[in-house]
């Protein structure tokens, strides 16, 4: 996986995991510690949305999206299930690139 804009699923603790949209990159830290940047959950996909397509083409009409995270949240890498790369043209308004991102550190 290279860094970018990712829409992955990660446990919640709970029952069904979270869906989130944002720009993941691994930290100085090792290779299986990353962070997720600007990244925001996925509470509803949209009507008949699948998580390809909307990695491709951005949010639908009826997507529902929880506010952008303020600071990066630390995730394991062997934690991101089903990464899909996004287009970041198709998700610039929704989940622009962070402020002096630059993919890696």
């Amino acid at each position: 996986m290279k860094p970018g804009l990712y829409i992955v699923s990660l446990p919640s603790g709970g029952y069904y995991p979270y869906t989130i949209v944002g720009w993941l990159r691994p930290t100085s830290r090792g290779p299986d510690e990353w962070e997720a940047e600007g990244h925001r959950i996925l509470r509803r996909y949209g009507r008949g949305a699948e998580l390809a397509e909307l990695a491709a083409n951005g949010p639908h009409a009826d997507t529902v999206l929880l506010r952008a995270a303020v600071r990066p949240m630390p995730v394991l890498r062997q934690h991101l299930g089903r990464p899909e790369a996004c287009n970041p043209e198709a998700w610039a308004k929704d989940c622009p690139r962070p402020e002096g991102w630059g993919g890696g550190r």
